[in-house]
């Protein structure tokens, strides 16, 4: 890499005790790496990213390639977290990478498979933050694929989660599930429906 991105990622991943987000080091990395939208740097983090064994690292190129693909929606840094996915072991960084991958394009039915494939998890951490990875995009398979798994799940976080997805990605035809969710008789998973319905009906007034 670069000496400023391995600078970068140094700062992020330094290891300090608490203290005031100002004076923290990595906070302030942080922040820096969210603003980054030079897709040029996309390769050099991918190869680090391969090579990288310590945890701590991996979860700061994550974030790095999370956020330039948030702020430039080039798809490749798409490609790369969903790599990653499929080999990384670490709950906890799994769970951080479905979160940045909830902000990224997913575009094609192969992406959103990988994702889906994590909706069987028995670790609720990962269950949940890769439902929520299929925010934000729209290809249909996503919706389909939120629709079939809400249909048969009885875990009402996992429907809250689908509700959730569904009031940014939903269509009309959600409506029919999302009004099941009316009579329940747990509050969240309920007001996670009326909100999803409200955004639907919506986008669909403001596309029309």
């Amino acid at each position: 890499m670069s000496p400023y991105l391995i600078d970068l990622v140094d700062r992020m991943s330094v290891k300090e005790p608490p203290m005031n987000s100002e004076q923290s080091v990595s906070w302030h990395a942080l922040r820096e790496a969210e603003l980054l939208d030079d897709a040029g740097l996309i390769p050099q983090l991918a190869v680090a990213l391969q090579c990288e064994k310590d945890k701590s690292r991996r979860g700061s190129l994550c974030f790095v390639i999370g956020k330039i693909g948030k702020n430039t929606r080039h798809p490749e840094c798409t490609s790369i977290l969903l790599k990653q996915v499929t080999s990384e072991k670490d709950k906890y960084l799994l769970h951080s990478i479905f979160n940045l991958l909830a902000d990224l394009p997913k575009r094609t039915d192969q992406e959103v498979d990988t994702i889906v494939s994590f909706w069987a998890d028995s670790r609720h951490l990962i269950r949940h933050s890769a439902i929520s990875a299929l925010g934000n995009t729209d290809n249909p398979h996503a919706e389909l694929a939120i629709l079939r798994h809400l249909a048969a799940t009885t875990d009402a976080q996992d429907q809250i989660q689908c509700h959730a997805v569904l009031s940014t990605i939903g269509t009309l035809q959600a409506i029919p599930l999302l009004e099941r969710a009316l009579s329940s008789r747990k509050r969240d998973v309920k007001a996670f429906a009326v909100w999803a319905i409200r955004a639907i009906h919506e986008r669909d007034t403001a596309e029309s």
